[in-house]
């Protein structure tokens, strides 16, 4: 993803949510990438998948409009992970 100024350094999907490092530049909107991304994902999945999504989804929006975002300093994803699985809410 060079022409928006930033590296896709891995895909990964759950079940519910995808989680998706990515290496920019502090200057970069991220409210801009997490839309960019929305709409190009949304119209190459439409188009990919058209005859069994249409059997399954018919909403006009295909991504849900809340979304997370963490900076996380170039810590290793394996330090991410692990604190998010461990985190606390009390």
């Amino acid at each position: 993803m060079p022409a928006v100024g930033c590296e896709l350094r891995k895909f990964n999907k759950e079940r519910n949510h995808v989680p998706s490092p990515i290496g920019a530049h502090q200057d970069l909107k991220l409210s801009d990438l997490v839309n960019n991304l929305r709409t190009v994902t949304s119209r190459l999945t439409r188009e990919c998948y058209h005859e069994y999504i249409a059997g399954v989804y018919c909403k006009r929006c295909f991504w849900h409009r809340s979304c997370c975002i963490v900076s996380a300093g170039g810590a290793p994803v394996e330090i991410i992970k692990h604190d998010i699985e461990n985190e606390s809410f009390e």
